[in-house]
């Protein structure tokens, strides 16, 4: 066979070969991006928008993602509803105010009757996708925060806190149980020790310190009620001992304690 012919049936094999990964297996060519755009409305089509346009339009999901947020409140959660916009759309680029997509959102949402409980933000996005109709929004539900409450148990008791927070929560179970703490303390005037503790959001070092001022707090509130300063010692875990999976909302609750 001529060798020209070889090297260049070669050359055509080489660039079909590259083609195909790059644009079959990575998908990164432009019409293998719009495919997967395309997928992605088919799987997600609940709310899309046309460029440049705040109105909402109803999907064949519509239905589903209300059923979703509404039970999202009825478990004592919070919608967080973020619209997107490219910088370019000069109709509804950049704010949640009047004629924003928020607003379209909101009253969209407030039809199906889902009125409160829900949070609007904005953010932008690079470019707006190679189709006609994009869902240009994102929800999430934003579970209910644990009230700090009590346990007790035969060696102690477990208070837990807020998210992020130090400071206990108005709970009369959580002041029921120190104020008889305190009334046991000051008539058999016993040390005890106050450990904090931590979820693992965020740096270890924020974690111990926030861990050790849980602990001071517990302390401030029995010396309030007239424990002796001296008999209480307080020391922080930070997020080294966890009781439960850091890994869920459930389990980062139970460590903050």
């Amino acid at each position: 066979m001529n060798k020209g012919l070889i090297f260049v049936l070669l050359i055509v094999w080489c660039a079909g070969s590259s083609w195909y990964y790059v644009c079959e297996i990575k998908c990164v060519c432009a019409n293998s991006v719009e495919r997967m755009v395309d997928v992605e409305e088919k799987a997600s089509n609940s709310i899309t928008f046309l460029y440049n346009s705040p109105e909402p339009v109803k999907g064949t999901e519509y239905e589903v993602v209300m059923d979703s947020m509404k039970k999202c409140l009825a478990d004592g959660g919070t919608i967080i509803v973020t619209c997107l916009s490219n910088r370019a759309e000069d109709k509804v680029a950049g704010n949640t105010g009047k004629g924003s997509r928020a607003e379209a959102m909101g009253l969209l949402l407030a039809s199906s009757g889902i009125k409160e409980g829900v949070e609007y933000k904005h953010a932008d996005i690079d470019a707006w996708p190679d189709s006609t109709q994009f869902q240009a929004y994102r929800w999430e539900c934003r579970e209910k925060e644990v009230v700090a409450t009590v346990e007790e148990s035969i060696s102690g008791a477990i208070i837990y806190f807020p998210s992020g927070s130090e400071q206990k929560l108005n709970n009369a179970e959580v002041d029921t149980y120190l104020q008889k703490l305190a009334s046991t303390l000051k008539a058999k005037p016993v040390p005890i020790k106050i450990v904090g503790h931590s979820d693992a959001v965020g740096e270890a070092k924020a974690n111990f310190d926030l861990a050790m001022k849980r602990a001071e707090t517990v302390k401030s509130l029995l010396m309030n009620l007239g424990v002796a300063a001296d008999k209480i010692q307080v020391s922080s875990k930070g997020e080294d001992q966890p009781i439960a999976d850091n890994a869920n909302d459930d389990g980062r609750a139970r460590n903050r304690r």
